[in-house]
């Protein structure tokens, strides 16, 4: 295949898979949020996303078992994507304000579901990309996944509030799988050197943090998904306190957030290949401390007109596509070939478990000192993470990219 087609299917994967995600780390907080849950309780809602930071424990399998006759990546992309729109069909059944304990269940099964198509679709994007094309591959990588944003965070939260929680909630879970059929439909070529379905007993976590730059790995990865979701899903009860309905959360996070993010995550992909994996790293980090300082300030001054508001959405989501886009292209350069999925896993493992302790972690620190306060840690934590880069991640020797 030749780049575009491939940058296509990632698009259509990343964009099913994101659906689920956005839905989860920034749909549900907004909408218990305006079915009256106290902020101050709102970290109940990012406890789901676990399975996320936990997939590294099955990740091995997808590496080692496959059917030969689906492909290695395929064998279980089909199944976790169909079970992903099942859980949401399920969903529709049980309106958190009338049944919270079962919805509460089937968020846990939709991330369940959600990180198995995660772990399979990391590893497909890793194999399909070669070196000159990760830059913009992971920003249509992004794109996606805010488009997924467009539906998971935007469109639901309209559906709910124009057609009911099961009318909205059965639309997604039929929508899934036909986004995702590019990817669901075209035929791997057989694993290099693997023609059974199982790839033998070297493939293992233990491989992983035997290598010695895990450790700064992993501590990079912490501190980028401590950046992104220290800022991202906090945004959306901050605009149902500055007094937005939940029509006008979803449309300004759907619409104005959405586009920000694509275009963050297209322009900081290609400024890989321009810049190289590390400065570009650096730039998009600088961009959340900014993005991070100008929210702050719009929450001392307590601003409440919907056009501010809408640039606060702008530049949030601008910047956490360009950071999703250029890690996740440094990433795949820390793959080792042998077992893709498995590293690539472990390494965003550590990335989503900052969706439990940012996400958990900003909703009770914002109900506990306000969204000032709460913004200008994101900028100290920021500041950190710039540091480690320098600190930690090698200049490329010569062009990354072509």
């Amino acid at each position: 295949m030749t780049s575009w087609p491939k940058f296509g299917l990632i698009f259509s994967l990343y964009l099913a898979q994101g659906v689920a995600t956005t839905f989860l780390v920034f749909g549900v907080p907004s909408v218990l949020r305006k079915y009256g849950m106290p902020l101050s309780l709102l970290w109940v809602a990012y406890l789901p996303v676990v399975f996320y930071s936990a997939k590294f424990l099955w990740a091995p399998l997808a590496d080692r078992y496959w059917i030969s006759a689906l492909g290695r990546r395929r064998t279980w992309l089909i199944p976790s994507t169909f079970g992903l729109a099942g859980s949401f069909l399920l969903l529709a059944r049980f309106p958190p304000d009338q049944h919270l304990v079962l919805a509460g269940i089937v968020f846990f099964l939709i991330s369940l579901t959600g990180s198995t198509m995660d772990i399979a679709t990391d590893a497909y994007a890793v194999e399909l990309l070669d070196r000159s094309e990760r830059g913009l591959g992971n920003g249509f990588q992004s794109a996606g996944l805010a488009c997924g944003g467009l539906v998971g965070r935007g469109g639901v939260l309209v559906l709910i509030d124009r057609l009911g929680w099961s009318e909205a909630l059965t639309i997604v879970g039929l929508l899934i799988p036909l986004i995702a059929a590019p990817g669901l439909l075209r035929r791997e070529a057989p694993p290099a050197g693997l023609g059974s379905s199982r790839a033998g007993a070297g493939v293992s976590l233990a491989g992983f943090f035997r290598r010695p730059d895990t450790p700064r790995i992993l501590l990079l990865a912490g501190l980028t998904g401590l950046c992104y979701f220290l800022i991202g899903p906090i945004v959306g009860p901050f605009l149902v306190d500055a007094g937005l309905s939940l029509s006008e959360v979803g449309m300004v996070q759907g619409v104005v957030g959405t586009g920000a993010g694509i275009l963050g995550a297209l322009g900081a992909g290609a400024s890989v290949n321009r810049l190289g994996f590390r400065r570009a790293y650096l730039v998009v980090i600088a961009t959340g401390l900014v993005a991070a300082a100008v929210t702050g300030v719009i929450s001392v001054l307590a601003i409440q007109s919907l056009v501010p508001l809408a640039v606060v959405v702008a530049l949030v989501n601008a910047a956490i596509g360009g950071m999703f886009a250029v890690f996740y292209a440094n990433v795949m350069n820390w793959c080792s070939p042998a077992q893709v999925a498995t590293d690539f896993t472990a390494i965003s493992s550590a990335f989503s478990l900052m969706a439990v302790v940012g996400g958990a972690g900003a909703a009770w620190f914002a109900g506990r000192f306000g969204y000032s306060a709460h913004f200008g840690l994101v900028a100290l934590v920021a500041a950190g993470t710039l540091a480690a880069i320098v600190r930690f991640l090698p200049m490329e020797r010569g062009a990354p990219a072509r």
